[in-house]
């Protein structure tokens, strides 16, 4: 409630009864003002509109200071996304005492996720596939051995930079897969 922060504005619906849903000539049916029937429902509701940078944060621990043989480093960030959801982020090593000791993108704020496209309804059509190598030379990575936590922080767009309404879905998906590529002494 506090992120969408209204209700729904509107119900749409169509309900068909029957009273002899087996078509049996032997039943005759009648209503009287006690007459009654039961409705189960279930609702999809879908997630329909647009964010602009929508923040979004989360802490992992981590442990590579025995990585000692290892000398420089390069990750591979793969996103496959099924949302009309772009993502935009930075990963920061921290280390025990709360210190942020550097970041994974030297630039800043880096497009990790691309939106999948969207029909003229808002509907996403497809899948969109993101791929970052993200090189850590020699003197980078030895820092990077003190740390204790990554801290993920995400901007959440819908497609083109939030100006598209879109619809998400249950059954769409984000799959991020992350490598390592290394250099030992």
């Amino acid at each position: 409630a506090q992120i969408l922060g209204a209700g729904p504005l509107a119900l749409d619906y169509d309900v068909d009864a029957f009273t002899n849903p087996e078509s049996d000539p032997d039943i005759r049916g009648f209503i009287t003002d006690s007459s009654y029937y039961k409705v189960r429902i279930e609702v999809e509701l879908p997630l329909y509109g647009k964010s602009i940078n929508f923040a979004a944060t989360d802490t992992f621990d981590i442990d590579i200071e025995d990585f000692d043989a290892i000398t420089e480093a390069e990750f591979k960030l793969i996103a496959e996304n099924e949302l009309p959801m772009e993502i935009d982020g930075q990963i920061y090593f921290q280390d025990e005492s709360g210190v942020v000791i550097d970041s994974l993108f030297v630039d800043g704020a880096t497009r990790l996720v691309e939106a999948a496209p969207v029909d003229g309804e808002g509907n996403a059509s497809g899948i969109a596939s993101k791929v970052n190598y993200i090189p850590v030379p020699p003197e980078r990575f030895e820092s990077l051995k003190k740390a204790s936590q990554l801290i993920l922080l995400a901007d959440f767009s819908t497609y083109n930079e939030g100006e598209v309404s879109a619809k998400v879905l249950a059954d769409q998906a984000i799959s991020i897969r992350m490598g390592l590529k290394v250099q030992t002494k």
